[in-house]
């Protein structure tokens, strides 16, 4: 039973909320990017950046590079600090010059392998895997201790996507020895997703009340808020999908448009826009290339990079037909495949390609159909190309990981 606090203990219960909610505004008001996609939607915009622009992005330098020792990942940014997962480690850098503030190697059992990082509260979220064991661990942002025991036989896939306290979600995938193999999705229910390891599976994403996730050539989405039990003869406890759409390829993670629409990229070249409700396909973009990254969306427009090298543009209401082609779209200097979703901040497009540059764009476009890039910088200029993680865009500064370099990108002081 509730019962009504005293009329002092109400006030300072308010008082507190409203200190806190205030420190996270300011959190959010001086930058962070703490997660895959920046957000649970996966969008790749943030609303925060006010330092770099189209008009002085030119004026970007490498500000410091770092050898994390192994191939990184996508870096997440909170504070002063900027996180990756490398090999076996989750590490924390210094913003200002690289330094590193720790690194906790997970060598404990056969051999680490860290995924993608989520940050959340004084932790950071990661997906560690040695061999036959895994799971889910917390860092603590500050020291690195880890804390968590590994699950046998049990691994997450992808990157985990968490929105505030109100939802998570992320896939996992449990096994016996010499099988059967299950990969499921965690979101507060859970639901059923592949019996084998032959089908590919995304990182899902969180859009309105709704759970998408790619399953081979499908997006699946489940609702947060009900389950309807599968029917026999799958086993109890599993939630069956809302809907189920068929894709003509096989889908990147989806990305939420607003809370109604949900546009995946595709292994064909095309940008897949769906209704969140349905599922129902509502307009298709059609880049004339290959392998569409997941887009980036932001004021009014869908970014989504190719396997030609070039960034496109297509409005995020389509054109009023059911195949749009693209607004704009600019090429990299070296046409290699653009390598990860883009990053859209204060009215910039931020691109990496599989050579190991990260291009930027001005978000309105040109005023004609082809633009050119507005900056390039190599992550690595000494090293071997390898292919971008990120870009990520945090106050002020653009960070991509390639190989086993983490790099800062920033205008001179």
């Amino acid at each position: 039973m509730l019962r009504r606090a005293p009329r002092t203990t109400r006030g300072r219960t308010r008082t507190a909320i409203v200190v806190v909610a205030a420190l996270a505004l300011v959190l959010l008001a001086t930058g962070c990017w703490p997660e895959e996609g920046f957000d649970a939607a996966r969008s790749g915009f943030t609303p925060y950046e006010t330092t770099l622009t189209a008009a002085n992005v030119s004026g970007l330098s490498r500000a410091w590079g770092v050898n994390t020792g192994a191939t990184a990942n996508t870096p997440i940014a909170l504070a002063n600090t900027v996180y990756v997962g490398a090999g076996d480690a989750v590490e924390a850098f210094d913003t200002a010059a690289g330094a590193t503030r720790w690194v906790t190697h997970n060598t404990d059992l056969d051999f680490g392998q860290v995924g993608a990082l989520t940050a959340f509260g004084s932790n950071v979220l990661a997906p560690v895997t040695w061999g036959g064991e895994g799971g889910l661990f917390t860092f603590d942002d500050t020291t690195g201790a880890r804390s968590g025991s590994p699950t046998f036989h049990f691994a997450v896939l992808g990157s985990v996507a968490k929105r505030n306290n109100d939802a998570s979600a992320e896939v996992t995938f449990a096994y016996g020895s010499g099988g059967p193999y299950v990969t499921y999705l965690d979101y507060g229910h859970q639901a059923l997703l592949d019996f084998d390891t032959s089908t590919t599976v995304t990182s899902p994403a969180i859009v309105g009340r709704h759970v998408l996730v790619g399953v081979a050539n499908v997006i699946e989405s489940y609702s947060l808020d009900s389950c309807t039990p599968l029917p026999p003869p799958y086993p109890s406890g599993f939630c069956a999908p809302e809907w189920t759409a068929t894709l003509p390829a096989a889908p990147q993670y989806p990305v939420g448009v607003g809370t109604t629409e949900t546009a995946v990229g595709l292994a064909n070249g095309d940008v897949a826009v769906l209704d969140v409700a349905s599922g129902a396909l509502v307009w298709t973009g059609h880049t004339g290339s290959s392998a569409a990254t997941a887009p980036a969306v932001a004021n009014g427009h869908l970014y989504v990079g190719a396997g030609d090298g070039r960034l496109y543009s297509f409005a995020s209401a389509g054109c009023g037909q059911t195949t749009c082609g693209p607004e704009w779209s600019g090429a990299t200097a070296t046409g290699a495949s653009v390598s990860h979703q883009p990053a859209v901040a204060n009215g910039v497009v931020y691109v990496g390609t599989s050579a190991g540059v990260v291009y930027a764009f001005a978000a309105a476009g040109c005023g004609t159909s082809s633009c050119p890039s507005a900056w390039s910088g190599a992550v690595d200029p000494s090293g071997p190309a390898a292919p971008v993680s990120g870009p990520i865009v945090w106050n002020g500064t653009v960070y991509a990981s390639a190989g086993a370099t983490l790099a800062a990108f920033r205008l001179p002081a």
